[in-house]
């Protein structure tokens, strides 16, 4: 060792002779241990091709395959130093056909996968103990079926506003195309969710039509949502008071016969509010229970776009006669 430091300090011809000969030591060293065998686990992408337009791929087959590769270290020198291997193609044409009418299924067998990878790695390296001992295809028919789009909303408006209608989509519909088996199950498809809060004005906003299956598309992809909204304004009208669940053989007269109602509406649908958008009614099985001296008023709105703010009177006086 002592030697050895004395040649570093002090490089002359000797060093340079035991440099070389570290070397040439080095070098059939190296030379040796990549004549021997060594063993690699590689992966390989695989893409299937001869798929007719008309029909589709349904399950979800290998996008990979993983195997172990022996050969000597030369060969494998080049194989480890690869990032990604260029794919595989699996011709599904070259393959016979099992299965029904309704769904075909192809088989890649193990030798078939061989092959394959060794058209892309050569034939200077040995390949076992492959990740899949065959690989399965099923095929169906594409079918297109063109279904409603349903809006998945959650909404709400500031308290001066109003939706002016029911939010909407442009198209309302879209084509779904994909295996015929979910395809003819669809009755409907929803868009992405969309939450808004407080509006004060109207949203238009595109949204893409979502599916549970990768295997299925639409046209259009996306759909232009609207939902429109404007002002409240309020308002008054009269509206007549009817009695419900009164026997034929009777008659029952309120005082006053009307109440005044007050609403709030969205200012395009104020002109046409009147008495006909809400139902005032006193209910005769009240006067059964326990004969009260009024009876009880119940006014609701029916238009979905009108709100009953209050109304008066909420009690009236009736008679009673009969037929």
């Amino acid at each position: 060792m002592n030697r050895i430091k004395a040649l570093i300090k002090k490089p002359g011809k000797r060093f340079y002779v035991f440099l070389v000969c570290l070397l040439i030591a080095t070098f059939f060293w190296v030379l040796n241990a990549l004549t021997k065998e060594y063993s690699l686990t590689i992966s390989v992408p695989v893409e299937y091709a001869g798929v007719p337009d008309e029909k589709v791929i349904v399950n979800a087959p290998p996008k990979a395959v993983s195997f172990r590769v022996r050969g000597e270290g030369f060969n494998l020198l080049g194989v480890s130093k690869k990032d990604e291997f260029e794919p595989v193609t699996v011709d599904l044409r070259n393959y016979t056909t099992f299965g029904d009418d309704e769904v075909e299924r192809k088989v890649v067998d193990a030798g078939s996968i061989r092959n394959l990878v060794n058209d892309e790695l050569g034939d200077y390296l040995d390949i076992d103990q492959l990740s899949a001992d065959s690989i399965q295809v099923l095929i169906e028919e594409r079918m297109a079926k063109k279904v409603p789009v349903e809006l998945d909303l959650n909404v709400t408006v500031n308290e001066q506003y109003t939706l002016q209608s029911d939010p909407f989509s442009t198209p309302d519909s879209v084509v779904a195309k994909g295996p015929k088996s979910e395809v003819r199950e669809l009755t409907k498809v929803f868009t992405k969710r969309l939450q808004l809060d407080d509006l004060e004005t109207t949203v238009n906003e595109d949204l893409p039509v979502v599916s549970n299956s990768a295997k299925m598309n639409f046209e259009p992809a996306s759909v232009k949502v609207t939902v429109p909204v404007e002002q409240l304004t309020q308002g008054s009208t009269k509206v007549k008071i009817e009695t419900i669940n009164l026997p034929d053989s009777l008659t029952l007269s309120t005082y006053p016969r009307v109440v005044t109602v007050n609403f709030k509406t969205g200012l395009s649908h104020f002109d046409s509010i009147d008495e006909k958008q809400f139902k005032a009614q006193v209910d005769y099985s009240s006067v059964l229970k326990n004969q009260p001296p009024k009876l009880y008023v119940n006014v609701t709105s029916k238009n979905d776009h009108v709100k009953v703010i209050s109304y008066s009177p909420e009690n009236v006086e009736y008679i009673i006669r009969s037929r």
